[in-house]
């Protein structure tokens, strides 16, 4: 999972202002995460590649910080970790989506009448293992 962090042209409003956004990357998807931050474009390229510290890059490393933690959270908490899972559950606090230990159950509840039909036994307890 990759986090940057972008404040786009397109965006700005009349005033040259637009919000600086998090974009997060995982697994070939990316979400946008708007942040309650407005800055000039041009500026925002600029303060965010100096080589010095600067107020920007010290929110950005903040809000950095806040989404690792929250992701070892949900990791924590046993939710599949997917973009748009993270992104709901940093908007919202949680997260409607099933956690992982519901999947898996589920997914060994469809396999358990194929015993038999076309599913051996062994092959079955393998799945088990492999989920736990």
């Amino acid at each position: 999972m990759t986090i940057n962090f972008v404040c786009r042209a397109q965006k700005a409003n009349r005033h040259g202002f637009a919000n600086v956004e998090a974009t997060i990357s995982a697994n070939g998807k990316r979400v946008f995460l708007s942040l309650m931050r407005k800055e000039r474009p041009e500026d925002f390229s600029k303060l965010f590649n100096a080589k010095s510290e600067n107020e920007l890059k010290k929110f950005c490393w903040d809000v950095q910080r806040d989404i690792f933690n929250k992701v070892a959270e949900m990791q924590s908490k046993g939710y599949n970790l997917d973009v748009e899972t993270i992104k709901e559950y940093l908007k919202k606090g949680d997260t409607k989506t099933k956690k992982l230990k519901a999947t898996t159950s589920e997914y060994l509840g469809t396999l358990r009448p194929r015993i038999d039909v076309n599913l051996t036994f062994c092959v079955y307890q393998k799945y088990e293992r492999a989920l736990e």
